[in-house]
């Protein structure tokens, strides 16, 4: 069995959409997409990209929510 390919992307409160969409096109072989979103107000910017990644893409992707000096 061949293991998973993952591609790891962090975001910030200002990546647009657009920048979303070509990071992520850019692992078009990845089985698994991991977003780490940087943002003050992690709750929001993490709704914010999920609606976004709902309405746009097909793959499974999990979002974690890190602040300076939290964990995961």
């Amino acid at each position: 069995m061949r293991p998973v390919r993952e591609a790891r992307i962090r975001l910030s409160e200002s990546t647009s959409p657009s920048e979303l969409t070509r990071l992520i096109a850019q692992a078009p072989d990845a089985r698994r997409i991991v977003l780490e979103v940087e943002a003050n107000d992690r709750v929001r910017a993490i709704e914010r990209v999920r609606d976004f990644l709902l309405s746009n893409i097909s793959r499974t992707i999990f979002v974690y929510a890190r602040g300076s000096g939290e964990g995961e």
